[in-house]
């Protein structure tokens, strides 16, 4: 399900979409992913992610020392993903060509709760670039602490998040409690279409947000 913010002198129209009011938070809630975007005036953001959202695992040397080390982005099934900028139904897979949509980890729009799991448990920090001048949230060596840049995990031909990347994935699967919305947004299109899970395994882990 998916909260709404709804003014109340628009109550009757969210009623009429078939929203359902929750007692308890008192607010207006959707709960077919499918139909989200009859509710975009009451949503803050492009997309909105259900069931479950990803860390996605991918190994590459670093750049300073040459050790072979782990770096992340965040990713959703594309099935899972609702993006409400369509006045209608879209099927995201089809859309862009890809299964599995992946973000490099110093997107501002990432959920703070997946920053924090990120910063916790799979040990990213916030480090200062010189190439963009500013604090961001990055892969680091844990070797040389060296920051790993996103253009080289995601964008190079044999990056390991990247279009054209063959190397195995691991998809850290993280629960929602409800839906979240995001003003994350996809930009990337391909075809013929990709297929992340093909080279990937999935991993439950006992995160729920």
């Amino acid at each position: 399900m998916l909260y709404l913010n709804v003014p109340f002198e628009e109550k009757d129209e969210v009623k009429a979409l078939y929203a359902k009011w929750d007692n308890n938070t008192k607010k207006w809630y959707a709960t077919n992913p499918k139909y989200y975007y009859k509710f975009s005036k009451w949503i803050k953001g492009n997309l909105v992610f259900s069931n479950s959202v990803i860390i996605a695992e991918g190994k590459v040397k670093c750049w300073k020392c040459q050790n072979e080390i782990s770096v992340y982005g965040f990713a959703v099934d594309s099935k899972n993903i609702s993006d409400i900028t369509y006045n209608k139904p879209v099927d995201i897979s089809y859309l862009t060509g890809f299964d599995l949509q992946i973000w490099p980890i110093s997107n501002e729009n990432i959920p703070q709760k997946i920053q924090n799991i990120l910063k916790d448990k799979f040990k990213c920090k916030i480090k200062y670039s010189k190439t963009i001048n500013k604090n961001y949230l990055g892969n680091t060596c844990p070797f040389c602490n060296s920051l790993q840049g996103e253009y080289f995990l995601h964008l190079e031909p044999d990056s390991p998040f990247g279009e054209l990347g063959d190397s195995n994935l691991l998809l850290h699967k993280i629960k929602l409690k409800e839906d979240i919305v995001s003003y994350l947004s996809i930009d990337t299109y391909v075809d013929p279409p990709i297929s992340f899970f093909k080279r990937s395994s999935l991993i439950e882990t006992q995160y729920i947000i």
